[in-house]
Formats: C-alpha cells, sequence, structure tokens
C-alpha cells in the first residue's frame, strides 16, 4: 500500500484529464487534450478526495485515527516552540518555493507569466466556483499527508533508511504535478518537475525531525493554492488565460 500511496496521485490526475479528453473527443471536440488541461482544478479535487478516503481507510486499518496519523497535537506545551519552528520554516520554504518556479519558468518557458498561461485556462463559471472553494481546501487535507504523514514513515519502517524514505516521498510528492495538468512539451514536464522538486525536499526533512508541524503546514497549504484557484476563476469569468 505504500507505493500505491506514492503512486495513485500522479496515476490518477493523468486518467481523469484522460476521461475528460475522451469527452471532448466523443463530443467532437478538435483538440481534446487540449480542451483537457483547463480542468486541472478538477482532476486535483477528485484525486484529493481519493487520497482523503485512502488515508482514513489505511489508518483505521492500524486501529489510527486520521487525525493521529497526522500528527494533530496541539498541546499547551509544544504550542510555542512549534510556532516558533513554524516561522522559521515559512521564511525558509518562500525562497526555496519562489526561485526554482519563477527561475526553471523563465529559463523552459521564457517567463512565469508564459508558463501559467499554459495551464490557466477558462472554465465553466459554475465549476470555477466550485473549484475556488473544493480545489485549495481538499489540497490541503489530502496532499502533504499522503506523502509525510503515511508514506514516509512506513517507508522508514521498511527501508531502516530516514533519509532514502524521506527523498522517495518528497520526490513522488513533486513528480505527481507533471500530471497535473499533462501537456505534452518536454519543457513545460521539466518545469512541472523541478518546481516543487526543492521545497518537497525542505518540507520532507522538516517534517522528518518535527512531525507536529504537519497540521500547521496543511492550513497554510490551503492558503497557499487559494491564489491559484483565484486566477482560474478570474479566467473563466473574463473568458481571458
Amino acid at each position: 500500500m505504500v507505493v500505491i500511496m506514492l503512486l495513485h496521485r500522479f496515476v490518477l490526475f493523468f486518467a481523469w484529464q484522460a476521461l475528460i479528453a475522451g469527452l471532448y473527443l466523443v463530443a467532437g471536440d478538435p483538440s481534446p487534450w487540449s480542451a483537457s488541461v483547463a480542468w486541472w482544478p478538477v482532476t486535483i479535487t477528485l484525486t484529493n478526495v481519493v487520497s482523503f478516503l485512502l488515508q482514513r481507510r489505511l489508518a483505521a486499518r492500524e486501529g489510527l485515527s486520521w487525525s493521529e496519523l497526522i500528527g494533530a497535537d496541539f498541546r499547551r506545551e509544544h504550542l510555542g516552540g512549534d510556532l516558533l519552528a513554524l516561522l522559521g520554516v515559512l521564511l525558509l520554504c518562500l525562497p526555496v518555493a519562489m526561485i526554482p518556479n519563477d527561475g526553471l519558468a523563465e529559463l523552459l518557458l521564457g517567463s512565469p507569466e508564459a508558463a501559467r498561461e499554459l495551464f490557466i485556462r477558462p472554465l465553466p463559471a459554475g465549476v470555477a466556483l466550485v473549484s475556488l472553494l473544493l480545489f485549495p481546501v481538499t489540497q490541503g487535507l489530502a496532499e502533504l499527508p499522503t506523502y509525510f504523514a503515511y508514506a514516509m514513515p512506513r517507508l522508514e519502517a521498511r527501508w531502516s533508511s530516514p533519509g532514502r524514505a524521506m527523498l522517495a516521498a518528497a520526490f513522488w510528492l513533486g513528480a505527481q504535478h507533471v500530471t497535473v495538468p499533462f501537456i505534452p512539451d518536454l519543457r513545460f514536464v521539466l518545469w512541472r518537475l523541478g518546481m516543487f522538486l526543492p521545497f518537497a525536499l525542505l518540507l520532507g526533512w522538516v517534517l522528518q525531525r518535527r512531525p507536529r508541524l504537519l497540521p500547521y503546514l496543511m492550513g497554510i497549504h490551503v492558503l497557499l493554492d487559494l491564489p491559484l484557484a483565484v486566477m482560474v476563476w478570474q479566467a473563466s469569468v473574463t473568458g481571458v488565460s
């Protein structure tokens, strides 16, 4: 099951997009795969639901609640130290997340704006509104726990190698973005792969040492993904990507 948890998001993102492309094909769209790219907030939301349900089911098999799986521990004696550590992590995360993202976009695709235009595309307004509400929240609930609350500790136990376990979890956290959305352009694929890897490695290193930070980072994850959802909403109501 650990391997499934590492890989299922990568596979499901592609599978949902392929299903949507198939519907466009049946409807007679001349470029069904291109049309399916816009639906990545939906493919993410659907995959997040699957990930969350898998987490709960697998935790229950081990006699754990979901809150125990993610290490939700807000005891007063930990609060001050955890918040101070969280502040330090956030100060590190900002440059580690932004520099590879923008730098690789500039190198591979000409500019960050050009990179975003490839996948920030209009959706039907109702779909965009639902995505605005559900995409960031489900991301916060599902993504980081999949790799760092479930997979990483169990890989550590299997391999007796914390470093190897962290690298595997962080790699697949980064690699999943290649298929969300999948655009068959090598430059775009390399950008999507490389932009998240340093950030994923930093998160893995931090959470291996202080797993109690995971619930806080899940909440911050919602806030970080909210601007992307807003971009999709704006593109959908204006009709401009």
